[in-house]
């Protein structure tokens, strides 16, 4: 460790820069909101030449934009295009249009996810450069008026690796057989299910049908729910396409309020997994009494003879938001001598999540 001397000629030891860079980061990363670590960090972006190279790349690696911002960022970036370098991440809430600038595009080079939120259509009717940088498109909330649009927004990604669909409004009668008549392959696919439309997953199906054989990671949070009596259609997630399927994640967090719904929704689900290269399942579920009630039948279900390949298979309990008197030791026995089939080949693992 070196010294520098201080203004008061006392020898002050010098914290290495590594360590100073990794304070800042901490800064960064912590638990705060991202609008109060940037109103902390950019203060310290004007204390010395060496902070401020470190602090603008964490300033500028996520970004978010809107029909209101958007000009005076790519202001910004015009009279400073380093800074552009810096993004790798880009959140639209509610605007996808500005992707179509092709100023953006330009600008930005390294831009590897896009997530777009709460957009009320998406149809594309201007001129569109594609960003072929981007792996990862994620569409939460997104009203389509047809097929057609989904794959014109895709088509300005076409290296696109990953996609993640989340609360999907599909609003028009021929959208189900327009997603299935298009060829489209991704490695990973997330969709989540949790609203009232999407207890009508046919259009999901449809896009399975066609991503879902060279798919190799899909992760869903929460299954359709048939309700009864109800005014929408049920109709629940194929997977049986996924053929391809290595990693599979399953996240049910308010399903679990119904033992009915997990044995019939969860069952169904686990036994339409296509034998294959399955190496790793995982599903996430809530502390809650309903899950000592569930007729498990895993160890028929995911035998070694057909899933040869399989390597882990991880049951992680989160705590219920809600006061109960179950105890995660009382699930972790009782789901282990539910599947002592898998245990016993040391498949098993019921892990404890914390919040």
């Amino acid at each position: 460790m070196t010294l520098q001397q201080g203004a008061e000629s006392q020898l002050l030891p010098a914290i290495p820069l590594e360590i100073q860079f990794l304070i800042l980061d901490q800064l960064y990363t912590g638990s705060l909101s991202r609008r109060r670590r940037i109103a902390n960090l950019s203060p310290l972006a004007l204390t010395c030449f060496a902070w401020a190279g470190h602090i603008q790349p964490l300033l500028f690696r996520n970004i978010s934009l809107n029909k209101c911002n958007t000009d005076a960022f790519l202001s910004l970036l015009r009279r400073n295009g380093r800074l552009g370098e810096y993004v790798l991440a880009i959140f639209l809430p509610g605007g996808a249009r500005v992707i179509l600038n092709p100023d953006l595009v330009r600008h930005l080079p390294n831009v590897h996810t896009i997530r777009v939120t709460s957009h009320s259509y998406m149809s594309l009717v201007e001129p569109h450069r594609p960003w072929v940088t981007v792996r990862t498109l994620s569409l939460s909330f997104c009203i389509l008026s047809t097929a057609q649009d989904l794959w014109a927004f895709i088509d300005l990604f076409p290296a696109l690796e990953s996609l993640e669909c989340g609360g999907w409004m599909y609003a028009r009668g021929d959208m189900r057989r327009q997603l299935a008549a298009r060829q489209f392959t991704v490695d990973s696919f997330s969709v989540s299910l949790a609203t009232e439309e999407d207890r009508d997953a046919s259009p999901c199906n449809a896009l399975l049908s066609r991503i879902g054989p060279t798919l190799q990671v899909l992760d869903v949070t929460e299954l359709p729910e048939e309700l009864a009596p109800s005014e929408s259609a049920f109709i629940p997630l194929d997977i049986s396409n996924c053929t391809a399927l290595r990693h599979l994640t399953l996240r049910l967090h308010h399903s679990t309020a119904s033992p009915t719904h997990m044995n019939t929704g969860l069952i169904s689900f686990l036994h339409q997994i296509p034998s294959g290269p399955l190496t790793t399942l995982t599903l996430e579920t809530i502390l809650a009494a309903p899950l000592l009630e569930l007729q498990w039948d895993v160890d028929g279900i995911l035998s070694a003879y057909t899933f040869r390949d399989l390597e882990n298979i991880a049951i992680r309990v989160r705590p219920a938001s809600s006061t109960t008197s179950l105890t995660f030791g009382e699930v972790k026995t009782h789901l282990e001598s539910r599947m002592a089939g898998l245990r016993q080949l040391g498949l098993l693992q019921v892990e404890h999540v914390e919040l």
